[in-house]
């Protein structure tokens, strides 16, 4: 179940160049059996595996998602909204940002982590207690992205039941086996807290983001030329 994601916000950058995707190496021998205990316990992760070859997907391991019910779509609306509230935070005209702050830093700051939201081209919601109960939800969602791997694409997904730490979850059950099965050198996540001000727990992950160069004009190839003005 996933929705592509629409941000509104007024930002320029400059243009950069797109790095080609790397192709990692097959696990090693201890990497493969962590990675096979892994994938005992998470029949999602296990799909997702067996379509993996030289570090990237070679086939489509779920069918296409469905769309999100309007339930769904009011809880990613929270999650988007409490991500351009924090976006606003980094603009240099917001009223909090220290005097002594180099306006040049804040600035980078600001285009970076808009440049970050602007890269997400899906999003669903995952339901579930627990690690178990929302893993096979994730790792469906990660096969979404991953059998399309463009640079500057990214996937968020909200978790509105889950009790436990999404920092925790991000690390053990997303990042540590996507290093194990070839993909760690080109995946960024952020993680998000009900205790930071979230409206539920919830984390993105990035595919190849570009870095913000530091001069330069904006191109229609550069993502964040699609914010609108």
């Amino acid at each position: 179940m996933l929705r592509t994601v629409l941000a509104a916000s007024v930002l320029t950058s400059a243009s950069s160049l797109v790095a080609p995707l790397r192709r990692a190496p097959r696990p090693t021998a201890l990497g493969a059996t962590q990675l096979e205990a892994f994938l005992e316990g998470r029949p999602g992760a296990a799909r997702f595996y067996e379509c993996v070859g030289e570090g990237c997907l070679t086939s489509r391991p779920v069918d296409e998602p469905e769309k999100l019910t309007e339930g769904e779509q009011k809880t990613m609306s929270e999650v988007v909204d409490y991500l351009h509230a924090e976006l606003m935070k980094l603009s240099p005209m917001a009223d909090y940002v220290p005097e002594e702050d180099d306006i040049g830093d804040t600035m980078d700051d600001f285009i970076e982590e808009g440049r970050k939201m602007l890269s997400i081209s899906q999003s669903t919601v995952v339901r579930g207690a627990d690690d178990e109960a929302v893993a096979d939800g994730v790792w469906d969602a990660l096969g979404h992205l991953f059998s399309e791997e463009q640079p500057n694409t990214g996937l968020l997904v909200a978790l509105p039941e889950y009790a436990g730490d999404a920092t925790i979850f991000v690390r053990d059950e997303v990042v540590k086996p996507l290093e194990l099965m070839g993909f760690g050198d080109r995946v960024e996540t952020s993680s998000y807290r009900v205790s930071s001000g979230a409206p539920c727990p919830a984390f993105r992950v990035l595919v190849s983001p570009s870095e913000v160069p530091s001069d330069g004009m904006p191109s229609e190839n550069d993502p964040m030329s699609l914010f609108g003005n």
